[in-house]
């Protein structure tokens, strides 16, 4: 009986460990995708002028992009059961309510609240870190064993 209750607390142990490193990933690799999001919307926005909603639209699609690919290769590289093209589909597909959600948050800081654009991205950003973190490992990533 001893022995199943220490396989437990082990079991226990190692997913509550697992989850804090993929955690600790996810958050760098948003860090990057943060960055990237920043610096396209940098561009976009302050150097060629395009309206804040379509500069943030496309600096978002750029990121996510970054974002699928660092995942997919590193974050959660044991995840190879299921075909890439597919991950993408789903990750997308999941992530741009997220998008949605900085689009919107982006958008009326700077329009409606004057909020320097870097800041809104900021605020944005991290409310919706968990929504991401969320969809990404119980449904893009999920462990299939």
């Amino acid at each position: 009986m001893n022995y199943i209750v220490d396989v437990l607390d082990w079991t226990k142990k190692t997913k509550n460990k697992m989850l804090k490193i993929d955690f600790i990933r996810f958050c760098l690799v948003g860090s990057v995708g943060f960055v990237t999001n920043f610096i396209f919307l940098s561009v976009f926005y302050k150097m060629l002028a395009i309206e804040i909603l379509i500069a943030q639209i496309m600096a978002g699609e750029i990121a996510l992009l970054v974002i699928f690919m660092l995942h997919n290769s590193w974050t959660y590289k044991g995840h190879k059961h299921t075909p890439t093209i597919k991950k993408l589909f789903k990750f997308h597909g999941t992530q741009w309510t997220g998008q949605l959600l900085i689009l919107l948050i982006v958008t009326l800081g700077v329009k409606t609240f004057k909020i320097n654009y870097g800041f809104s991205l900021i605020i944005a950003s991290v409310l919706v870190m968990f929504w991401n973190f969320a969809w990404t490992k119980l449904y893009v990533f999920k462990n299939n064993k």
